[in-house]
């Protein structure tokens, strides 16, 4: 929640320069259009912005997190909602309770005549608390120019009220939801950009949706989604999802969360249709992140472990399709370097990577141990004609030791040619080591001189 006192502290700071300054701030309506609450807030603070905001577009974030609304909290929402005509930003965090609220209901009121907002153009409620999939806050709100819209925990009265052709970005989370209301949510922004869905349960559909009236396929309804975006939905879900969306290269970015709903990671795998992408440059094997990208920018992810499942599927991938022999760049941690080099080995590209130009190789002493790790294919060799570029992004929260740099050395022996053309050591720190380590100056260097020291020892050139 971006706090009251940081919307405060611009025009605070120009009201207490000098009795000019703060006069010209007073008469300069746009500098107080930022209008926050959050309980312990002030609520003279938040009615001096509405009122010296005058006739401005107004940007407001509230939240009521508790079962009851305060005196302080009534009072600031009743003068918000008098000016709902000027909102063209909303966003309001609030506890389920408070939807019985007379102030806060006027929102949610169950009738044919939704409240208009109609200069609104972004819009995010959640609504927290315990739901049961049949009595979901239903959100009676008419916004006909909304371009983003977030919906947490809380559903539309109907979707025709807060979708239009203006509407570009749509996020839903935490919800079940059947595919009927995904097929509305298509419909009825056909310029949609961004889908994404955050802990989503898609259902077949059991009953009509309100102002439901489509036709029974919505297959050509995905062609304006550039990005889909699906976090933590279950292998079902994506099921459903793909019924209503087929993932073809028309969409140029997918991604698919497995992490918190056990989603096996093959069946993430085979959502993406990674098969129908043609000249795949890009690959990326790291921690909790496996994708793929095309020359064109279409784009294919699954964030979540790296199963022994879904690098069956990669293998098998690559065995039938040119995968490597298009591929220019490789993202790779040190713990899938052997991964890397079996799908080489396994394939048919004759141990050669034709258009690999740059190889980025992340290393950690973190995750480092030397006593089990090992490389397993010592003796072999992939050549890389086109090899220029090796970056090493030494990350973590320790300082590298040298069992870790001879390690890296020992595992990029196998690429030819040798000695390495270039190298950059760049660090990157995750804050997840265990000592208090935050130096990155030291860190790169610490890894550079190594392994500048080690390769200088074995005769090798290296440039940087």
């Amino acid at each position: 929640m971006y706090r009251q006192l940081n919307a405060l502290a611009l025009p605070l700071a120009v009201t207490h320069v000098c009795r000019r300054w703060r006069s010209v701030a007073l008469d300069h309506a746009h500098l107080w259009t930022k209008v926050f609450w959050d309980a312990g807030d002030s609520v003279e603070a938040a009615l001096a912005f509405l009122e010296r905001s005058r006739n401005a577009p107004l940007t407001v974030n509230m939240a009521f997190e508790t079962s009851r609304m305060s005196s302080d909290g009534l009072s600031v929402f009743g003068a918000v909602s008098a000016q709902f005509c000027r909102v063209t930003k909303l966003s309001i965090r609030m506890s389920r309770e408070l939807i019985e609220n007379p102030a806060i209901s006027t929102l949610f009121a169950i009738g044919p005549t939704p409240l208009l907002i109609p200069g609104l153009r972004d819009l995010s409620i959640e609504v927290l608390g315990t739901h049961s999939s049949q009595d979901w806050p239903r959100l009676n709100i008419a916004s006909p120019s909304l371009t983003h819209l977030y919906l947490g925990w809380v559903l539309p009265l109907s979707w025709g009220s807060v979708l239009s052709p203006s509407t570009t970005h749509v996020t839903l989370r935490s919800l079940v939801i059947q595919c009927g209301d995904l097929q509305q949510v298509l419909e009825l922004a056909p310029n949609l950009h961004t889908l994404r869905m955050v802990l989503l349960h898609v259902v077949a559909d059991t009953v009509k949706s309100p102002g439901m009236n489509l036709p029974s396929s919505s297959a050509g309804s995905a062609r304006t989604v550039d990005s889909l975006q699906l976090h933590y939905v279950t292998g079902e879900s994506l099921g459903f999802v793909q019924h209503v969306i087929p993932i073809t290269t028309q969409i140029r970015e997918v991604i698919v969360g497995t992490s918190f709903v056990n989603t096996p990671a093959d069946v993430a795998f085979d959502f993406l249709h990674i098969s129908d992408l043609s000249n795949i440059t890009s690959l990326r094997l790291l921690p909790g992140d496996f994708s793929v990208s095309t020359a064109s920018g279409l784009a294919r992810a699954v964030q979540g472990d790296l199963t022994e499942e879904l690098l069956e599927r990669l293998y098998s991938l690559c065995s039938t399709q040119p995968i490597l022999s298009t591929l220019r760049e490789a993202s790779v941690c040190i713990s899938q370097w052997d991964t890397l080099l079996g799908l080489v080995f396994d394939s048919d590209v004759g141990n050669t990577l034709p258009s690999l130009e740059r190889i980025v190789l992340s290393v950690g002493q973190d995750r480092f141990r030397f006593d089990e790790m090992s490389v397993g294919y010592d003796g072999l060799r992939i050549f890389l004609p086109r090899w220029t570029t090796l970056e090493v992004i030494a990350d973590g929260g320790r300082p590298p030791t040298i069992d870790l740099v001879r390690y890296t050395i020992r595992a990029l022996d196998c690429l030819q040619p040798t000695p390495l053309t270039s190298i950059h050591v760049e660090f990157s720190n995750r804050n997840t080591g265990e000592d208090d380590w935050d130096s990155e100056d030291d860190y790169a260097t610490i890894f550079s001189e190594l392994y500048h020291a080690e390769t200088a020892h074995a005769g090798l050139g290296v440039s940087d």
